[in-house]
């Protein structure tokens, strides 16, 4: 990466060094003696999810039910809304409006922009997982055996279709026409994206199936809570291959250049090979790895239990680096223009130097599952036609000139801000 974003990685380092030394009334976890911090923010409760960034802007849920947007230059507060009693639901943002399901079994569509709601729609049941957005609609599966399509500018319910089981957590994911989500069931279902119909459902063998599946040439990726990743031909549901980790996997996979990143219960990260199954290496950490692993520069980025974010070699398996918070980190981290952006449950959000100059890549972020960045959202933005003309090009990937331009105007702002990004007023 050249030019602009060279210049503002560069500015962020001096920032983050600045800030480190000089900032006061910060966690514990950010006294350590590492450049890496570029920000921190508090939120009032846990943040279960990974952070979502479009248009230079943080958007991020936490335990007590409110939706955060936060500057992602400068980690200043630019707005935030009460919309549910728990958030667990990592935000999808497309077309300048932020859809996310909430804990009293509503879907909420806000303006990305304000944090105004310009529709909520109450559907059956509690959402614990994310929704996500293909063709101009809003896909959601709640915890009473539901999915459910809505449209993206109205809320409008396009119909509805039961499962099994509960959806636990895990969110859906659409792919050529095709929807892909697990159950409490122990099943992986694939239903038409256009009218609900169930197309075929995988055992997966498991009392629970929270990990949110991806695709990557065809093939459905998704862990279980047998201890298996498993791989599924996405046309036909039948197994490719699966591979035994030493523990239940609540992570949701990530396939870049032909590897399958997955953390599992047993306290590592596994790297597999997305044709054959064979595992390539793996890591071990102190405790368990529930969080979903991007890539970013040819670096898997993940978090831990043991309170860890890592970045890692994703040929080799060695660690470049890891940054310690106060807490466990059960979301994942998301990487835009060489800044990793993650929440933990100690309730802030931390923006880090990641060392690369590149952003979050891999199919789940292709796709719009989980925490993802511009690249993404532009190509949703054409397909929502929002009645109140709100509709807001983004400048991707990345933070683009606005971004930069408040990079610059908030270096000095990071050394003396003390309770306005600190307790989320």
């Amino acid at each position: 990466m050249t030019g602009p974003s060279l210049t503002r990685r560069h500015l962020l380092k001096t920032t983050a060094a600045g800030a480190a030394a000089g900032a006061l009334g910060r966690p514990a976890a950010a006294q350590q003696a590492d450049d890496r911090l570029v920000w921190h923010f508090e939120t009032g409760d846990t943040i279960y999810t990974s952070p979502t960034i479009v248009d230079g802007t943080v958007f991020v849920t936490d335990g007590d039910g409110w939706l955060y947007a936060i500057d992602a230059a400068t980690g200043e507060q630019e707005w935030k809304n009460k919309i549910g009693n728990v958030l667990q639901s990592t935000p999808t943002v497309a077309s300048g409006l932020v859809f996310v399901g909430a804990g009293d079994a509503e879907v909420s569509a806000l303006d990305a922009e304000t944090g105004e709601e310009v529709w909520s729609t109450k559907v059956e049941w509690t959402f614990d997982s994310a929704p996500t957005v293909a063709d101009g609609t809003v896909f959601a599966a709640n915890s009473h055996e539901r999915v459910v399509a809505l449209d993206a500018a109205t809320g409008e319910e396009e119909w509805e279709v039961e499962t099994g089981d509960r959806s636990g957590s895990s969110s859906p994911t659409v792919v050529d026409g095709r929807l892909f989500v697990g159950n409490d069931d122990g099943r992986l279902y694939a239903l038409d994206a256009e009218t609900g119909e169930e197309l075929w459902t995988f055992e997966t063998l498991g009392e629970t199936t929270a990990s949110s599946p991806t695709v990557a040439d065809g093939t459905v990726f998704i862990g279980s809570q047998n201890t298996a990743l498993h791989a599924v031909d996405a046309e036909t549901g039948e197994a490719e291959w699966f591979y035994g980790t030493g523990d239940e996997i609540f992570s949701s996979p990530t396939v870049a250049d032909g590897t399958v990143y997955v953390g599992s219960s047993d306290d590592s990260l596994y790297a597999i090979d997305a044709e054959t199954g064979e595992k390539a290496w793996s890591f071990e950490t102190g405790e368990s790895v529930n969080s979903a692993p991007t890539v970013a520069d040819d670096t898997v980025f993940f978090g831990s239990y043991d309170e860890h974010v890592y970045a890692v070699d994703a040929e080799t398996g060695e660690e470049a680096w890891r940054f310690r918070i106060d807490d466990k980190i059960r979301g994942g981290p998301t990487v835009v223009d060489g800044t990793l952006f993650v929440g933990g449950s100690d309730g802030h959000v931390y923006a880090l130097d990641a060392g690369v100059d590149g952003s979050s890549d891999g199919s789940r972020v292709r796709l719009g599952t989980l925490g993802h960045h511009d690249s993404w959202a532009n190509k949703q933005a054409e397909a929502i036609e929002r009645d109140d003309g709100g509709a807001v090009p983004v400048v991707g990937p990345g933070f683009g000139a606005g971004g930069a331009l408040a990079a610059l105007a908030g270096t000095g702002y990071l050394l003396g801000r003390r309770r306005s990004t600190t307790d989320g007023e």
